[in-house]
């Protein structure tokens, strides 16, 4: 049974890679009786159902997969003490081993034997979780994304080979400019009504995703090819990273977590380690609490904004499940306690920090660093950079010179480093 659960990559945060088309719809705590006997991450999108293990933060997680097109159904399954249901899939014949042979009398390729089915028993924690993964699993079954996702596909390769074939001639005079107008018209029309269906309107976001994503992408390889237009393909980078930070295609929702409040935080937790990285990058590596809870319910493709406290609770979280990112505070003046809540990059903390300030006061050669070289050209405040500069040099790492004028800048410690 277990073949037809196939690996797939996970990202950094544990969460599996999920296809350009695809969201998820529920999520849950379960268990695989007879191929995962331990508590894991269950996982149904509108293409697959996917099971993420383990869900221990110290291990690496690993994710399988089955396509829902190779599933029958996913039911109820009596049971006196446990909550359980039971997935029917598809299972492939076996193939003969290699080296195997044929005889002249046997049935050819064509005429093999079909697959059969077969049961996966899965146990969930609850009945509501388990109810809310056999609901989208149901939903996702009669959706059939996969197959609408082939059609949209065909049929926009055919219009485009019609209209490559069509006389450009056609697209001339005044007839040329009542059909671009109608065209335009057909396009808002279907626009507006995707705000009608939010599974739609996630999908349309899923689009818009990915368009600035490539837009990112294309400005980013401009400004690295140089010449006269540099400047110009900075400004258009900036704004590919604002636009690039306008929508998550397939956001967390407590409903999807079958009210499991423990569930969904952890879930929340990955999805914001995903999200947080570029943005804690350009901020120098560090954010206050309130600017990630407006930035990243911004760009929620979804209707359903995430509460402060389940905010906080996620980041919480992310520390223990080593996910690149943690909560802390600084010492701040106008927060009531002189501490102020910030999420942190892990790479502006400890080693990594002296690896990364010891590696620009190299590259600075004789001239050395200052606070104010670190947040030229992005949002770290020059006191944030202060501390990170003298918290190297307390490593041993950097050194100071402190010019009579007031300046300080920092060098990298020979004595600790070279000998």
């Amino acid at each position: 049974m277990s073949s037809e659960f196939k690996p797939i990559p996970v990202t950094a945060s544990g969460r599996p890679q999920l296809a350009p088309e695809e969201i998820e719809t529920a999520y849950a705590a379960a268990i695989l009786e007879d191929i995962a006997p331990a508590w894991g991450t269950l996982t149904v999108t509108t293409h697959r159902v996917i099971f993420t293990l383990p869900s221990d933060p110290k291990a690496r997680p690993a994710a399988r997969s089955v396509p829902l097109f190779s599933t029958f159904s996913f039911k109820t399954k009596p049971s006196l003490r446990a909550h359980k249901a039971t997935l029917t899939v598809r299972v492939p014949a076996p193939k003969p081993p290699e080296g195997t042979a044929t005889p002249s009398n046997a049935p050819s390729a064509a005429a093999a034997p079909p697959a059969t089915r077969g049961d996966v028993v899965v146990r969930f924690r609850s009945p509501s979780e388990r109810d809310a993964i056999l609901s989208a699993f149901s939903r996702a079954r009669a959706d059939k994304a996969w197959e609408r996702l082939r059609r949209e596909k065909k049929a926009a390769a055919e219009k485009s080979a019609a209209v490559n074939a069509v006389d450009v001639t056609r697209h001339a005079g005044i007839g040329g400019l009542l059909e671009r107008e109608a065209r335009k018209q057909a396009v808002a029309g279907e626009a507006m009504a995707a705000f009608g269906d939010l599974d739609r309107l996630m999908a349309g976001a899923r689009e818009l995703v990915g368009l600035a994503g490539r837009l990112a992408a294309v400005d980013a390889e401009a400004a690295r090819a140089g010449g006269k237009e540099v400047e110009e393909g900075k400004e258009r980078l900036e704004l590919a990273k604002l636009m690039e930070g306008l929508g998550i295609a397939s956001p967390v929702t407590k409903g999807a977590a079958g009210g499991n409040q423990n569930t969904y935080q952890t879930q929340l937790a990955r999805q914001l380690a995903e999200f947080l990285p570029k943005p804690l990058e350009y901020h120098g590596g560090v954010m206050t609490l309130v600017d990630v809870y407006c930035l990243y319910n911004r760009a929620r493709s979804s209707t359903e904004l995430v509460a402060p406290d389940d905010l906080v609770a996620a980041c919480k979280l992310c520390e223990s499940l080593r996910l690149g990112v943690r909560l802390t505070t600084l010492s701040s003046s106008s927060a009531k306690d002189g501490r102020l809540p910030v999420m942190e990059l892990d790479s502006f903390r400890g080693a990594a920090r002296d690896r990364r300030l010891l590696k620009a006061a190299e590259d600075a050669g004789g001239a050395g660093i200052a606070a104010e070289d670190m947040v030229r050209g992005t949002y770290l405040p020059v006191g944030r950079a202060v501390e990170l500069l003298k918290a190297s040099e307390a490593a041993g790492v950097l050194c100071r010179d402190e010019a009579p004028g007031g300046a300080v800048r920092f060098f990298p410690n020979w004595f600790a480093t070279r000998f």
